[in-house]
């Protein structure tokens, strides 16, 4: 049987395997990560951390009224639980 040829000429033996991409970069799988995704997980979790950490020393809970913010909580639990019942 003969073998078919391309468009350039090569048999389909000869003929190179295509890469998955065409941009030239090997595709990644997914287990592959980079190091700059990992330094700004690591980065964005300081950032917040240090946030926290400076609201939660300005804040005086002593003088915070609670009353009307657990009314609404409460109020908003309820709405929500009639609603799904």
């Amino acid at each position: 049987m003969a073998q078919k040829k391309n468009a350039k000429g090569n048999t389909k033996k000869d003929a190179k395997p295509q890469s998955a991409s065409k941009n030239g970069k090997k595709a990644e799988g997914g287990g592959g990560s980079s190091f700059f995704t990992w330094f700004m997980v690591l980065a964005l979790l300081g950032v917040w951390t240090s946030v926290a950490v400076v609201w939660f020393e300005l804040v005086d809970y002593d003088d915070v009224n609670w009353e009307p913010m657990m009314l609404m909580v409460t109020e908003t639990l309820m709405w929500r639980m009639l609603k799904y019942c």
